[in-house]
C-alpha cells in the first residue's frame, strides 16, 4: 500500500485526472513494524514508563510504518480524483455467512459515495428489474472517507462464462449503486448529472450528463469490445514509480490500477480472448462511453 501510494503521488503530479483503483483494500495492512510498535508502547504503559522523547520517537514511527495512513494521505493529497473499486456477495452463501441488520446496513453506508444521484421511476408494475446484492465486500474506512468516489467492480459473465455486458445498476438494501467505470467517468466530466430512468418494462438506461447509455431492462449494457488484450496501454506500475516514462504520459487521463498477470484472480473470458484483464473491462466500457460507441439492441426485439 506504500507502493500504491507512491503511485498516485506520481500520477497526481503527472497531471492525471480520474485513478480508479481496481483493487479491493479489505483488511488492515498486515505490517510487522508497525506491530512491534504497537507492542512496544503496550509494554511501556504497562511498565509505566514514561519518557517524552521516547513516546515521541514510537508516535513518529507509527505513522511512518502505518501503510493504510500513507496510502489515505497519497489519496486526500491528490489532484487527480481517486475513484476506489469493492465487489458485492450477491447472496448470503456466497459470504459463507448471515450478517445481522445492523452490521450489514453499517456496510452498505460504507459505499455511500457510489450511489445513483438522481432516480427517475415510471412504475406500472411490481416487476424489479434489479440486480439485487446481499452486502458490499467495502474497502477500510479509512480510505472509504479520503477517496472522492466508489465504484463496484463486480462483473456477471453469461451461462457460458464469457463477459459480453457490464452491469450499470445493482441494488442493495434500498439503494442503487453504480460500477466503477461509471463513477470515473462522472468524475472525468466533473461530477453532470447522473441518472438512472426506470420504465415499466424495467431499466430504461442511464444518463450521464449529456451521454445517454442504453441497457437491457435489467440495467447491463452490452461491451462493444475494440480488439484483443493490451488494446488499451498497460504500464508497469514499477516503471511509472521509477519515472521510466515520458513527461505528461497520463496528462487528463482516466488510470485503471489493476491486475493483469495470468496468474491473478482478474482474468475474465470475452469475445475476443479467453485470457482478458479484468481493468481492461472496465477500461472498455469507459471508451465505450465516452465515445457514444455502444451495441444497442433495441427493446422490441424481445
Amino acid at each position: 500500500r506504500a507502493k500504491l501510494a507512491k503511485l498516485i503521488d506520481h500520477l497526481s503530479e503527472d497531471g492525471a485526472k480520474v485513478i480508479g483503483i481496481d483493487v479491493g483494500f479489505w483488511e488492515p495492512d498486515e505490517n510487522s513494524n508497525l506491530s512491534f510498535i504497537q507492542e512496544l508502547e503496550s509494554k511501556m504503559g504497562g511498565l509505566q514508563i514514561q519518557h517524552k522523547s521516547l513516546t515521541r520517537f514510537l508516535e513518529e514511527s507509527r505513522l511512518l510504518a502505518d501503510n493504510d495512513l500513507i496510502l489515505a494521505n497519497a489519496i486526500k493529497r491528490s489532484r487527480a480524483k481517486v475513484v476506489l473499486g469493492y465487489f458485492f456477495h450477491m447472496r448470503p452463501d456466497e459470504l459463507g455467512h448471515q450478517l445481522d441488520e445492523e452490521t450489514r446496513n453499517e456496510r452498505i453506508s460504507q459505499i455511500g459515495k457510489s450511489r445513483y444521484q438522481v432516480q427517475f421511476f415510471r412504475r406500472e408494475s411490481d416487476i424489479e428489474p434489479f440486480f439485487e446484492a446481499y452486502v458490499p465486500e467495502s474497502n477500510l474506512p479509512i480510505l472509504n472517507e479520503a477517496a472522492d468516489s466508489s465504484g463496484y467492480f463486480t462483473i456477471v459473465p453469461d451461462p457460458d462464462g464469457v463477459v459480453r455486458w457490464s452491469p450499470l445498476v445493482i441494488k442493495c438494501g434500498d439503494e442503487i449503486f453504480a460500477p466503477i467505470s461509471i463513477m470515473c467517468i462522472w468524475q472525468y466530466l466533473d461530477m453532470p448529472p447522473l441518472i438512472l430512468r426506470v420504465a415499466p418494462y424495467g431499466i430504461e438506461g442511464v444518463q450521464l450528463g449529456n451521454i445517454n447509455i442504453p441497457t437491457n431492462e435489467t440495467g447491463q449494457m452490452m461491451i462493444n469490445y475494440l480488439g484483443p488484450p493490451q488494446t488499451f496501454a498497460h504500464y508497469p506500475i514499477t516503471d511509472i514509480i521509477n519515472n521510466k516514462y515520458p513527461a505528461g504520459e497520463f496528462k487528463d487521463k482516466i488510470v485503471l490500477v489493476g491486475a493483469t498477470a495470468v496468474g491473478m484472480y482478474d482474468i475474465r473470458n470475452t469475445p475476443f480472448s479467453p485470457v482478458y484483464p479484468g481493468p481492461e473491462v472496465h477500461a472498455t466500457v469507459i471508451d465505450n462511453i465516452l465515445r457514444g460507441q455502444f451495441l444497442d439492441r433495441p427493446e422490441w426485439t424481445k
